[in-house]
């Protein structure tokens, strides 16, 4: 989980998200699939919460819970691309809104990343 800074419509915006991807990584989003290095990310549908749909996502032994609009598809997707050196690539837990990188690209790895828990 990373702290990032990012700038939308000429103001910065702070923004917590999940890192996806780091340098190398290939990256598919279609729908509801995040495909990472030809692999899909292991996801259950948990519960539906008003219009949202509730998944439990699982990446790299974490598992967590992810949101998506139940009748609004995003509308980035689908994205297919490598994460280039010094990036990473991440997603908001609600994944249909979130100022991530489906929406201001990779984020550069140490200047847009203010904090991280590990």
């Amino acid at each position: 989980i990373v702290l990032f800074e990012t700038e939308v419509n000429g103001q910065k915006v702070q923004s917590i998200a999940r890192v996806i991807g780091i340098t190398g990584d290939k990256l598919e989003l279609k729908g509801r699939d995040v495909i990472l290095n030809g692999q899909a990310l292991a996801r259950e549908e948990v519960r539906t919460d008003k219009d949202r749909v509730i998944y439990k996502e699982t990446l790299d032994g974490a598992t967590y819970e992810v949101a998506y609009e139940q009748y609004i598809e995003h509308d980035k997707l689908p994205m297919t691309l490598e994460v280039e050196s010094r990036y990473i690539f991440v997603l908001g837990d609600n994944r249909t809104h979130a100022q991530d990188s489906t929406r201001v690209g990779p984020i550069q790895a140490r200047e847009g990343v203010l904090a991280r828990k590990q």
